[in-house]
């Protein structure tokens, strides 16, 4: 189970990679398009929204797991000892609680737009296809956020000292 896990981490940094590297390619050929040959794609545009919006929660869902998200620790700096990792287990499970809360209303709008038949304008494409992104990587974010509140109570339980 541990190595799926592994492997399914390293496939969303390599996801990660070359999505930016898709959006650079396409962006300098949009770019080289449109002032050397005076034409340019008109699905570019959308297209790029939607692939910001997929980076932007995979990017985020990664840095959950790489705590490289910005917090403000002087509180639990200045708590002692191990109470430090019970602060940590609370925060960390009203965080993925919020998650919970973006997925149910994530799953509700993609579910609306699904209902609707709402197409992109440029791609036609569903538009709830490119907002799935938003409950797929919410639910990797709520379960990672779960998992380091899970760690910071065993921690918590057998009596460790909190370290940075």
């Amino acid at each position: 189970m541990k190595r799926i896990i592994n492997w399914l981490e390293h496939l969303e940094e390599w996801i990660l990679a070359y999505t930016l590297l898709m959006i650079v390619l396409l962006s300098f050929v949009q770019v080289v398009l449109r002032y050397a040959f005076h034409y340019n794609f008109t699905w570019f545009e959308e297209f790029a929204r939607y692939i910001c919006i997929f980076m932007t929660f995979l990017g985020a869902s990664i840095a959950v797991k790489t705590g490289a998200h910005f917090s403000m620790d002087a509180v639990v700096q200045a708590i002692p000892g191990r109470t430090a990792h019970f602060v940590k287990a609370f925060v960390n499970f009203c965080c993925g609680l919020f998650f919970v809360v973006v997925i149910y209303f994530g799953i509700r709008h993609c579910l609306k737009l699904h209902r609707y038949g709402v197409k992109t304008a440029a791609m036609r494409i569903p538009m709830y296809v490119p907002y799935l992104s938003i409950p797929v990587f919410s639910l990797t974010m709520g379960l990672r956020f779960f998992g380091k509140s899970i760690f910071h109570l065993k921690a918590f339980a057998r009596n460790e000292p909190f370290q940075q």
